[in-house]
């Protein structure tokens, strides 16, 4: 009777990829890895001093921090219900691992965030999410403080 499960169901991923051979998965890979260089690049020195973090452009930060996350998700989800729909075809488990290979290599460039803002002072951080522009993520942004104690350095 297990056998029966869910035989001949399969997931419609056509809103995400045509397939794995879709050139727009090597573009959005392309896409996400420029993007999140110049997140670092845009980014990280203000991280520097209290001076520089103080000047931090948190709602635009935010803006670009999203777009790159918001496309590796759907490069990683894509890749991942691919390989559950057919975890038999030998092709399949070796693309999710090619995927999450290469978003490892872009979130390389955005794990500064996380570390920087989770060592920042309490004060800086209550002057930073003050601003009314980033009111909807400031939740996001407090959230990711609580594992403040446990974040190790880059």
């Amino acid at each position: 009777m297990p056998e029966k499960f869910a035989q001949g169901v399969c997931w419609d991923l056509a809103d995400l990829y045509a397939s794995a051979e879709d050139p727009k998965i090597a573009l959005d890979l392309t896409s996400a890895a420029s993007q999140a260089d110049k997140f670092e690049k845009k980014y990280k020195s203000f991280f520097k001093n209290p001076t520089t973090v103080a000047a931090l452009p948190l709602a635009e930060l935010l803006t670009d921090y999203k777009k790159i996350i918001l496309l590796t998700v759907k490069l990683g989800a894509f890749s991942h219900l691919s390989f559950a729909e057919k975890t038999d075809k030998p092709g399949a488990g070796a693309f999710m691992q090619k995927i999450q290979a290469e978003l490892t290599e872009i979130f390389s460039h955005l794990l500064f965030f996380e570390v920087q803002w989770n060592r920042l002072d309490e004060k800086i951080v209550s002057d930073l999410t003050a601003c009314p522009e980033i009111q909807s993520d400031v939740h996001f942004l407090k959230k990711m403080r609580l594992y403040a104690p446990f974040t190790l350095t880059e």
